[in-house]
């Protein structure tokens, strides 16, 4: 969780815009889930959704729908 953190913060000071930082939050978790995989042996699914839900909970759910798909 820490390094999906520590890549939004880099994103927000390469001036990403804002609306897009929950999206790539949940990117970057699913593709942890993937080394997470690799280096474990977890099945693939488990990898993908607990990826998909570790950057959802870093950047907020309710961020991802306000700012994506409302894109507020």
């Amino acid at each position: 969780m820490v390094l999906i953190g520590i890549l939004v913060t880099c994103l927000k000071s390469l001036k990403v815009p804002s609306r897009f930082l929950p999206a790539l939050a949940i990117i970057g978790g699913i593709v942890l889930g993937i080394v997470a995989r690799v280096i474990s042996g977890i099945p693939l699914v488990d990898a993908l959704v607990g990826g998909a839900i570790i950057g959802a909970s870093v950047s907020g759910i309710y961020d991802f729908g306000k700012k994506t798909l409302l894109g507020k």
